[in-house]
């Protein structure tokens, strides 16, 4: 979060307004995660509050463990474990990340 010269607060950096421009459609967002979700969180609530136009689609977490995925899922938002232990080399996310994001690499 930043704060803004007129002393309100951004999600966003720089500073952005929400009275300065104007989004048709709103962000969709990925969100990464691996512990209580606080900043999941934040970001959620945002956007119920209508600070934020956008819309968590996925939440991608990394600690079997982690408290976020009960927190996303409440809210009915989808939820992908990516359980880094159980693969030997580092490289195996960009390719499992990217079909879950319907993303071509």
């Amino acid at each position: 979060m930043t704060i803004c010269a007129d002393s309100t607060f951004s999600l966003v950096s720089p500073c952005v307004n929400n009275h300065q421009f104007t989004v048709i459609n709103p962000l969709k967002l990925g969100i990464l995660a691996s512990g209580s979700g606080s900043n999941f969180e934040a970001v959620a609530q945002a956007i119920e509050d209508k600070q934020l136009n956008a819309q968590i689609q996925v939440l991608i977490y990394n600690n079997p463990s982690a408290k976020v995925a009960h927190k996303a899922a409440n809210r009915g938002i989808e939820t992908v474990l990516l359980n880094h232990r159980e693969y030997k080399i580092v490289p195996y996310s960009t390719k499992k990340l990217s079909i879950h994001c319907g993303v071509m690499m």
